[in-house]
């Protein structure tokens, strides 16, 4: 649910809680670095551009109405909540509270540099499993926060927040409380499993780090040459930079080690510098992560998140799909046409119309071969962060096809392929420092799929090997590995 924009304008002396854009203290990106400072001409051509996205300076930002900013209110989507607070940034301090924009996703709460920085979760600067939410009456040791609470984190962190409203900080509220007590039935139902499966507590719930075991570091290993496969660089004779991938220790040049990302299982409190493939595993993680966590929720039977009620239109909308699907004459190619015009419509409606794709792939294989690659495009272009139930039923459809024939499960394979290394960066013409994001966020999707097809192919269980397109460190690779002990059956 999208909360309506707020009209009022900001305080001038709220200016330092209300900036759209903050980073944080003693974190400072490398673009960040080579950026011109900020001066008011700038500050003021840029409102007058691109006001929904520009960094708001002090004076600004006391004129400009929250209505020029777009919607800021709490959102919902497929896998959590994501809105602005206002909070500090190490714990509680004396000074004013700083405005960021944040998500939760089951338990896990992460906060981030800016709105459109929160696309990718894995540029969190700060990420942690919340213990515990508690009421906050707002008083600090100068300020006074209206619609305030606190959040407790396993790491042991306290942090106050102050919600925009009173209407944010309940949605805010309700969600993690929904978020803990499903978790809570999700680690009950781990534990009746633990004799069957010992890997399946290894991890803590939010599956980014591991429960028990602590892992340290690695040690630098100062090699003279970059350890990207493509780079030769010598740091000796050309007088590049050497940095060191804090995941795998691995000497790296600066073009190869320009991503940030947080390191739970290391228990880093900040983004780290990491090397290429170190980076495209540790996407890969948080984004299963973040499924697991939506599923195993909605596995505990809590209200909010089990199957909602239809609306009359949506049921209106499922009979007259049902009545078209009694007609002899609907084949593949109508049901083709009826996935892409509910897109964006009921997912009911589109459950039904997958269930009727795959009645027919059975007796119309020669047509389901023939539009595989545009079923293939339909998965690979949905919106899993909004549609992860229609992107799940595509998903299914996918492995349902493997499943067919050995012809069939081929083309997926090379689709999926074709698709990794475009994500990758290792297309014809293509370059792994300059992927496009929307092809850069397909790497997790279809790496999932490649491996649910290779296990299809060769009839085994579900597993995770190192290779190319995902170099995991061991402690990468053994999470991923636990994952499908606490996946819901």
């Amino acid at each position: 649910m999208t909360e309506q924009p707020l009209t009022p304008t900001t305080p001038a002396g709220a200016s330092d809680s209300r900036a759209d854009d903050v980073a944080t203290d003693g974190l400072v990106s490398p673009a960040a670095v080579s950026a011109p400072p900020f001066t008011q001409a700038a500050d003021d051509e840029r409102l007058s551009s691109t006001p929904s996205s520009a960094p708001l300076s002090e004076d600004a930002a006391s004129t400009v109405s929250y209505t020029e900013l777009g919607p800021l209110g709490v959102e919902r989507d497929g896998l959590g909540i994501k809105g602005y607070l206002s909070m500090r940034d190490e714990g509680v301090t004396y000074h004013r509270m700083k405005r960021f924009y944040c998500r939760c996703v089951g338990v896990n709460f992460m906060r981030f540099a800016s709105r459109d920085a929160a696309s990718t979760m894995v540029t969190a600067l700060f990420s942690a499993e919340v213990q515990k939410v508690e009421a906050w009456d707002g008083k600090g040791l100068w300020h006074t926060y209206r619609h305030s609470f606190k959040l407790s984190f396993t790491t042991g962190v306290v942090f106050n927040v102050d919600a925009d409203s009173e209407e944010d900080k309940r949605q805010w509220i309700e969600y993690i409380e929904m978020a803990l007590k499903g978790t809570e039935a999700a680690v009950e139902k781990w534990s009746a499993h633990a004799s069957v499966s010992a890997d399946i507590m290894e991890l803590t719930p939010g599956g980014l780090a591991f429960a028990e075991k602590k892992c340290s570091p690695p040690k630098f290993k100062n090699d003279m040459m970059c350890c990207h496969p493509t780079c030769h660089v010598r740091f000796d004779s050309t007088g590049k930079r050497q940095h060191h991938c804090r995941n795998c220790g691995g000497s790296v040049c600066s073009d190869h080690s320009s991503r940030f990302a947080m390191l739970r299982h290391f228990q880093a409190n900040h983004p780290v510098r990491l090397c290429m493939g170190c980076y495209r595993a540790q996407r890969f993680v948080q984004w299963l992560a973040m499924l697991l966590q939506r599923l195993s929720i909605a596995q505990g039977g809590v209200e909010g998140v089990k199957k909602p009620t239809l609306s009359k239109a949506e049921e209106e909308e499922v009979d007259t799909l049902l009545t078209m699907f009694g007609d002899e004459a609907f084949g593949i190619s109508d049901v083709i046409q009826v996935l892409h015009l509910h897109r964006h419509k009921s997912d009911e409606a589109y459950a039904h119309a997958v269930n009727k794709l795959l009645e027919l792939s059975a007796s119309n294989l020669a047509d389901f071969e023939f539009f595989l690659p545009q079923l293939f495009h339909m998965w690979l272009t949905v919106d899993w962060t909004n549609n992860n139930i229609k992107a799940a039923l595509l998903f299914r459809v996918m492995c349902h096809g493997t499943q067919l024939h050995i012809r069939l499960a081929t083309a997926i394979y090379w689709l999926t392929r074709a698709a990794i290394d475009d994500s990758c960066g290792w297309g014809f013409g293509q370059s792994e420092l300059y992927v496009p994001d929307y092809l850069y966020r397909k790497m997790s999707m279809c790496k999932l799929l490649m491996i649910n097809v290779e296990m299809q192919i060769s009839h085994g269980d579900w597993s995770f090997e190192i290779d190319k397109d995902l170099p995991a460190s061991t402690e990468q690779a053994a999470i991923i590995k636990c994952f499908p002990e606490q996946s819901p059956a």
